[in-house]
């Protein structure tokens, strides 16, 4: 993109998340985004195929942004405790950044339901760079396999956490604390996983006791 071509890119993507604080997500619409950024509504369907496609890009823009600081940080880790410290201190900062923004959590629940295949390209850059994060917090001294494993659990205790809080099945409190033991819970298996037995396919579900006496009578 031209130098032009991304101010207004920038400007629909500052105008999504300045429209969900203020309005809430559902509020949000491509014609107003348009309107509200200054950016005729015909190219904003040329930078963005969608309305979904436009909120996934817009919440991965404002998270690149953490994700980026601590990529930023110098590497001086003394032990693996303190990288697993500063896994569960990234992970929290991501969670006080929803709580400052309360309309930023519920755009990342619309857009993780999304089926949009551009949301869900956006969302994997989000993917890669959280993974990008936790392998440098983590270290190299974990096999790829491990790792595969740990950014699942990471991910999903941390998506989990931001959910029930926002659906009211969990205190703000609460997703903290659980956030954070099943991070330290996680991480303190990883000596473990490359011992453990392969998974086995799971065996089949029992036959109905009524369909079985059908067939015999």
């Amino acid at each position: 993109m031209t130098d032009r071509q991304l101010q207004r890119r920038d400007a629909l993507l500052e105008a999504v998340m300045q429209l969900a604080a203020e309005r809430g997500v559902d509020n949000v619409q491509m014609k107003l985004v348009a309107e509200y950024s200054g950016v005729a509504l015909g190219t904003t369907y040329r930078y963005f195929a969608s309305k979904e496609h436009l909120l996934a890009s817009a919440l991965v823009d404002w998270h690149s942004r953490l994700a980026n600081r601590v990529l930023n940080e110098p590497d001086t880790f003394q032990s693996d405790a303190e990288r697993v410290d500063r896994l569960v201190d990234y992970l929290q900062r991501g969670i006080r950044g929803f709580q400052r923004y309360p309309s930023y959590a519920d755009l990342l629940v619309y857009v993780s339901g999304s089926r949009d295949p551009n949301a869900r390209e956006a969302l994997n850059q989000m993917s890669a760079r959280t993974n990008r994060v936790l392998r440098f917090l983590i270290g190299p001294q974990i096999s790829p396999e491990d790792f595969e494993t740990l950014s699942f659990a990471v991910g999903s205790l941390w998506l989990n956490a931001i959910l029930t809080w926002r659906s009211g099945r969990h205190s703000l409190t609460d997703s903290y604390r659980l956030c954070e033991n099943g991070v330290r819970l996680a991480c303190a298996g990883l000596p473990r996983l490359s011992a453990l037995p392969a998974a086995t396919t799971p065996p089949a579900a029992p036959r109905r006791r009524d369909a079985v006496s059908s067939r015999t009578a």
